[in-house]
């Protein structure tokens, strides 16, 4: 450990030296996958593969006639910096780089009014957001904010988004599709587009990818695969990643991701339910900030609620559950639901940077409240 002290600010400072890592040949950039499902793992990427993906999503934004894109996202997040930054100045298309909006949501300090009118004040044709943000001016917008009129597409990615969130976004004005991708496959793989679209899917395959279904059900994807992860041995360009997604593919192309494998509950009954799907349907509704959804082996699912508000009454947010649970089918409903308030429950922790939950964390720090879940005969109960 080596230790100094700034000259200017006086704080003393710490350096741990670690033995060098061997990165597999070509790389470029290293990006950190979110860590959802265990400790992150750093991606690494070459050239070619990013300009691939951003080369595809350019002739996007030259077919819409975009003109502005607004960078909504931190630029150190994959998504924005590739499909974002290198597509738009590849389009010939300004990026919008000047918005205080990456700086609060990297700290957790936006809020839907503020983000509302500095997405107003950008003026731009285009822009990537992941659900929580698309939320937020679907709420804004329904009570009286309009977007733009020189907004041309909001491309949706990073976690499942509720069909329901989508049509809410229609409409109100909000030209808001929905795309697919992953770190290990140098970002955006599928997208739908105002020429394409259909209802629950992730869009088509762009140009630079293939996208296909093993027979187990899951999804694979080749064309612009990572070099590899840091320390792992080489994985290669060419070869085909196994994304951990289960999905489906329709005779037209588009895809459909239904949620993680790994995450997947079976039920008392035997009925596989993605729990991706119950909490994007609950999450959406106005009062819930976050909901995770358990109920594996078990006969009824339960969920563990924080409230968008500290504040927010225990009415409100059982009317919420009550609005998301009628879209789902009886047997996919939150039975069961416990009410966290405390302001650790959103902590990276046990959540990642773009909300997805880190459910083995989540399940072992909250093990006695699933406990009382699953046995309490209450509809509910605040911990």
């Amino acid at each position: 450990m080596i230790r100094g002290l700034s000259p200017a600010t006086g704080l003393t400072w710490l350096t741990r030296q670690v033995a060098a890592t061997v990165l597999p040949a070509g790389t470029r950039k290293i990006t950190f996958t979110s860590g959802s499902t265990g400790e992150p793992k750093g991606v690494c990427l070459g050239v070619p593969e990013q300009l691939a993906v951003a080369t595809s999503v350019a002739a996007v934004a030259r077919n819409l006639g975009a003109t502005r894109h607004y960078s909504a996202l931190p630029l150190a997040t994959l998504l924005e910096n590739v499909a974002g930054v290198y597509a738009s100045w590849m389009a010939g298309v300004t990026c919008l780089l000047g918005s205080r909006t990456p700086t609060a949501i990297a700290d957790g300090t936006l809020v839907a009014d503020t983000f509302a009118a500095d997405f107003s004040a950008q003026v731009p044709s285009t822009a990537i957001l992941v659900p929580e943000l698309l939320r937020m001016l679907v709420g804004q917008a329904e009570s009286g904010w309009r977007m733009p009129s020189s907004t041309r597409l909001v491309a949706v990615g990073g976690a499942k988004v509720a069909n329901e969130l989508i049509e809410r976004a229609a409409a109100v004005g909000l030209p808001a599709y929905q795309g697919y991708g992953l770190s290990e496959c140098s970002s955006v793989t599928c997208l739908n587009t105002p020429d394409a679209s259909r209802r629950g899917s992730v869009g088509r395959a762009l140009p630079h990818a293939r996208v296909r279904r093993s027979p187990e059900g899951e999804l694979r994807v080749s064309g612009t695969v990572m070099a590899g992860y840091l320390g792992q041995q080489h994985a290669g360009a060419d070869s085909e990643f196994a994304t951990g997604d289960l999905g489906e593919i329709d005779p037209d192309g588009y895809v459909y991701v239904a949620g993680r494998i790994k995450n997947l509950i079976i039920d008392a009954y035997g009925r596989n339910l993605s729990p991706e799907w119950i909490e994007s349907e609950i999450g959406q509704e106005p009062g819930i900030g976050k909901v995770v959804a358990f109920g594996d082996a078990c006969s009824r699912i339960v969920g563990l609620v924080v409230p968008a508000a500290a504040n927010l009454p225990d009415s409100a947010i059982e009317a919420a559950v009550a609005r998301g649970n009628a879209r789902l089918p009886p047997y996919a409903r939150i039975a069961r639901y416990a009410v966290l308030r405390d302001r650790g429950a959103t902590s990276g922790e046990f959540f990642t940077a773009n909300g997805r939950p880190r459910r083995d964390r989540i399940a072992a720090a909250c093990a006695g409240t699933l406990e009382k879940l699953h046995g309490e005969p209450r509809e509910s109960f605040v911990s």
